[in-house]
């Protein structure tokens, strides 16, 4: 009885490294890559600056990959001008990809001139973001500029 008592405690152990160093391994390998940023021009005022960004996250491995948040940085022309932290829960499947939309509202004085420029002068205006998405086991890192 005793001898059955410690398999069975090796294999519930077994399984719980199998299933934590898999869940490790899905957050390392999660692929984030923004795919488009642009300005809400619709939405985008004197005093508002209003960006749709589009994320694809990719779960590449055998195990799901719960998504609790993504916290980003907005970036013009090379200046931090705001962040957003936004709570989406949702999970990426085994082996799937999930396109994930988030509008991007700065409300702020250091945009001023940014929005001046843009809408005066039909200035050039590079953006882009950085942050992190957080998941059920860590943090994942991107980066992302395109002129818009």
């Amino acid at each position: 009885m005793k001898t059955n008592f410690l398999i069975g405690i090796a294999a519930a152990a077994a399984a719980a490294y199998y299933f934590l160093t898999g869940k490790k391994t899905a957050i390392e390998n999660l692929i984030i890559k923004p795919i488009d940023i642009a300005i809400n021009t619709q939405k985008t005022n004197i005093m508002q600056l209003v960006f749709n960004l589009k994320l694809k996250i990719t779960n590449d491995s055998n195990f799901s990959v719960k998504v609790n948040g993504i916290d980003v940085d907005i970036i013009v022309n090379n200046n931090i001008i705001g962040d957003v932290q936004k709570n989406l829960p949702f999970v990426i499947a085994p082996k799937k990809t999930e396109i994930v939309t988030i509008e991007l509202s700065v409300k702020n004085l250091s945009i001023v001139q940014t929005v001046i420029n843009i809408l005066t002068n039909k200035e050039k205006v590079t953006a882009g973001v950085q942050g992190f998405v957080n998941t059920d086991l860590g943090q994942v890192n991107f980066s992302y500029s395109a002129n818009v």
